[in-house]
């Protein structure tokens, strides 16, 4: 699987922004509803609405299959389907 990994920056305190800022792979956790990259770092879900008013600073987005990518792109391989998907980004 793969996500969007976003980070927080805080406008006011009544605004919070999400810039992104590459493609992550890793797992999803639906019992703990967290987002594991391939070096076991957890990344909360941008909408999550908790995540905005927490101190944590980066999260993740839009995730998704090799196969989800795969056909979103229709691409071939996932490799071509990635490039397309960080130039989204």
């Amino acid at each position: 699987m793969y996500a969007i990994l976003m980070k927080k920056v805080i406008l006011s305190n009544e605004a919070v922004l999400y810039n992104p800022v590459t493609i992550i792979e890793g797992e999803y956790d639906k019992e703990y509803n967290l987002f594991l990259d391939k070096f076991n770092n957890e990344f909360y879900l941008a909408d999550d609405v908790s995540f905005a008013v927490s101190e944590v600073c980066e999260c993740v987005y839009y995730i998704m299959t090799d196969e989800e990518l795969i056909f979103k792109y229709g691409t071939k391989d996932i490799e071509t389907a990635l490039s397309c998907y960080q130039d989204d980004v």
